[in-house]
């Protein structure tokens, strides 16, 4: 993977995705309650409008209260993730549990609407979404207590309602709640298959892009690669949040090794230098073979005083590189002239890469075997 970090993974794009998810059912979930109350004083207006007592008696006890109860853990859920002071999973497991809390009490307050009876069970599909396979499970004995709870006030208080009309009622939403939880088994097994997929074939391809832009002698990135790279870098940086650096290395005398000695020891002498970089920093997600003998390490959020180091030390290692195959009566020495740039805001790539190529040859100039910091 090469070395921007702001690329966004399978595990981001959930973390992304879920957070808007929860904003979305956090509406719904205030709308459920909001629309429940309105329908609730609406309905017990129009059926006891002529007895305000018991209108009062209903609204209190079987709006009021139980919306009391409600409204604390909804509003405190609703600040933790407004303010994301939870991960994107507990966000989620709040969500469900809030919505599972509004239609368990919807439930159990207007069970001789026994078409509510199976309500509570809904929530287990939205576990599944989320891929919580403990959680599907808890809610399943959640909404099974609750629809028990639910069957108790129906067989107790609503004596007015045909006594099979209750059993045959009780029986149907028992059948339907068991076929919601394997329905929402079903559900999260396929949807883990489906993730499971994906994230193969992601890492494929991200394996198989990586592979097209790694450069096949010296396992370092590409040119094209290094192209991408500090356009997006260069984007960042532009917004105010990056300090970019670009080191040019340039090899010295490396023309007459080709020439007296042939490309495999040339070639043997970058994979050396390539096995150096990667080495000294500890992986070759910032370094780039630009072309031929010139190579480039781009430093972000570094100070001038690690660039420098840094680059010290690939010019050390480089000259106590021991290449016996070098004819000592030619008197080649491998070394490298390096140019130090930092960026400047609004800077394009090729003014960034002409002012460490100047500096670069500026250190040619002074002898070879030196950095220079462009100005």
């Amino acid at each position: 993977m090469l070395f921007m970090e702001g690329d966004m993974d399978l595990e981001e794009y959930k973390k992304t995705y879920f957070n808007r998810w929860q904003k979305r059912m956090s509406f719904l979930c205030y709308m459920l309650f909001c629309s429940a109350l309105v329908i609730e004083i609406s309905v017990y207006f129009f059926m006891y409008h002529a007895d305000l007592d018991m209108f009062f008696k209903r609204v209190i006890f079987k709006v009021l209260v139980p919306a009391l109860i409600q409204i604390p853990p909804m509003v405190y859920i609703r600040h933790l993730i407004i303010k994301k002071k939870v991960s994107w999973l507990t966000g989620c497991r709040l969500i469900i549990c809030e919505f599972f809390m509004i239609i368990s009490i919807i439930s159990m307050l207007h069970a001789y609407l026994v078409s509510v009876l199976v309500m509570p069970a809904m929530p287990m599909i939205l576990a599944a979404v989320i891929a919580d396979k403990k959680m599907l499970k808890g809610l399943f004995y959640s909404s099974l207590v609750v629809f028990f709870i639910s069957g108790v006030i129906i067989f107790v208080f609503y004596n007015e309602l045909d006594f099979v009309f209750r059993v045959t009622s009780v029986f149907v939403n028992l059948v339907m709640i068991i076929m919601l939880y394997r329905l929402s088994k079903e559900l999260l097994r396929s949807q883990a298959s489906q993730v499971s997929f994906m994230n193969h074939n992601y890492k494929k391809q991200r394996a198989l892009s990586e592979e097209l832009q790694l450069e096949p002698l010296t396992q370092l990135y590409n040119r094209r690669a290094l192209a991408d790279t500090v356009e997006k870098l260069m984007k960042i940086a532009n917004n105010g949040k990056d300090v970019l650096a670009l080191a040019f290395l340039d090899l010295d005398n490396f023309k007459k090794i080709n020439d007296s000695l042939g490309h495999a020891a040339g070639d043997a002498v970058l994979i050396s230098l390539a096995e150096i970089i990667v080495k000294t920093l500890g992986t070759n997600r910032n370094a780039f073979r630009y072309g031929g003998d010139e190579f480039v390490i781009i430093f972000r959020n570094k100070e001038i005083q690690e660039i420098v180091s840094t680059v010290e030390k690939i010019m050390k290692d480089f000259n106590a590189c021991g290449f016996d195959y070098l004819p000592a009566d030619q008197n080649l020495v491998m070394s490298m002239s390096v140019g130090i740039s930092v960026y400047k805001n609004e800077w394009n790539s090729k003014q960034w890469f002409k002012s460490a190529d100047n500096a670069a040859y500026k250190a040619k100039q002074n002898g070879k075997n030196c950095y220079e910091i462009a100005e």
